[in-house]
């Protein structure tokens, strides 16, 4: 490999979402820039992230410890846009349970939430109590184009769910996302055996 390897520590991009990493690296490789006039990124590997995106009355803190990220090739004649893929393992989300928000969708009826909540088993009620959200691994295919990070495919793990997830995100702020849910398989069972449970009560 030839090229430059760049080496960024302790960055901090402030406002909202207040934005803070320990350390950042690329490689660019010389070659294709010196015969073709673009940029090859290697890779680029960005250490213990922390993203904070609440605010002081529903905090939000996002904690990655090492993402990875490709982008295709750029063209320094024609920039943009810019597509790639990143992933991380062994995130968490603080202060927000993804699947306690979620199963309080289901509260079409006053207390049904609850109701259900109360049938599952102790352990599982348990995890539902938590506050923070683990995240097994996440797989984001991406274009920055237009000011947006359009994401194009999205897969989220977690010990308790899946998702998929496309959709745009501005630098703005603001948030357009689908996404599908799928509830892991012990859990979505006590979910089925608790509405049968409940059948004699709605």
């Amino acid at each position: 490999w030839q090229g430059i390897a760049v080496d960024i520590n302790g960055i901090r991009v402030a406002g909202e979402p207040l934005i803070e990493a320990g350390k950042a690296s690329a490689q660019i490789g010389l070659m294709p820039l010196l015969r073709q006039r673009k940029v090859h990124v290697g890779r680029i590997i960005i250490l213990d992230i922390r993203v904070n995106a609440g605010d002081a009355q529903a905090p939000l803190d996002i904690q990655v410890p090492k993402l990875e990220a490709y982008v295709n090739d750029l063209s320094l004649d024609a920039p943009w846009p810019v597509s790639g893929e990143a992933f991380f393992t062994d995130g968490r989300l603080e202060n927000f349970n993804v699947l306690k928000a979620v199963l309080g969708r289901i509260n079409v009826i006053p207390g049904l939430g609850e109701q259900i909540e109360g049938l599952l088993s102790e352990t599982l009620r348990t995890k539902l109590m938590g506050d923070t959200t683990v995240l097994d691994k996440v797989l984001a295919k991406f274009t920055l184009r237009q000011g947006q990070i359009f994401i194009d495919d999205a897969m989220v793990q977690s010990p308790l769910f899946e998702a998929g997830i496309k959709g745009t995100a501005g630098f703005d702020g603001t948030v357009s996302m689908d996404v599908s849910f799928y509830v892991v398989k012990d859990l979505s069972q006590e979910l089925v055996r608790s509405m049968t449970l409940l059948q004699g009560i709605l």
